[in-house]
């Protein structure tokens, strides 16, 4: 399973709904603050594991999709130790192709 924030679907974070409901406007808030100023800004590999990425790769074998040896190398040299906020969350080239993005 994953979280796309930048689909469009049911995501609480990607549509900021008006509401007189305080702890809903607090939570919208702090998330928002959180993403301008995280405080920390961990490795992706400290957050989505090597195991775990493992197992993605797998299911994605099982289910026949191409290119995994190339997403495996991806991971390997550039994305699994990126900044999980500066270099990923908001990575504008990641964002233009609709894989996740932050405005």
């Amino acid at each position: 399973a994953s979280w796309n924030i930048s689909a469009v679907n049911n995501n609480p974070f990607e549509f900021w709904v008006s509401t007189a409901d305080s702890a809903y406007n607090k939570l919208m808030y702090d998330v928002e603050d959180y993403m301008d100023n995280p405080k920390s800004n961990q490795p992706i590999h400290s957050i989505f594991s090597d195991a775990m990425f493992d197992e993605l790769c797998w299911q994605l074998t099982e289910q026949d999709v191409l290119n995994v040896d190339s997403l495996r190398q991806a991971w390997r040299t550039d994305y699994r130790c990126r900044p999980c906020f500066t270099r990923f969350i908001r990575d504008k080239a990641l964002g233009e192709k609709r894989l996740i993005s932050m405005p």
